[in-house]
């Protein structure tokens, strides 16, 4: 999709977390808000200075790869 992940050291990514950052002039809140709407999947926002910037992927718990592959898809469609 051509997003960038907040955290670019493989050695330091979280087990539990994704952050991706939306390009310049895309409203990550404006984002996540279609992707609640559309397909009742929540992502978590951007804190501080990376608010509207980013959002976040959790993966901790009962994560699969279906679950993923539809988290993905509703990124992508939105």
């Amino acid at each position: 999709m051509g997003l960038e992940i907040q955290c670019l050291d493989p050695v330091v990514y979280s087990p539990v977390l994704t952050g991706v950052v939306m390009p310049e002039g895309v409203d990550a809140d404006a984002v996540r808000k279609i992707i609640y709407e559309r397909f009742d999947l929540s992502l978590g926002m951007g804190l501080g200075k990376a608010k509207g910037k980013m959002f976040r992927i959790g993966h901790l718990g009962d994560c699969n790869d279906l679950t993923l592959i539809a988290t993905l898809g509703a990124v992508k469609r939105a």
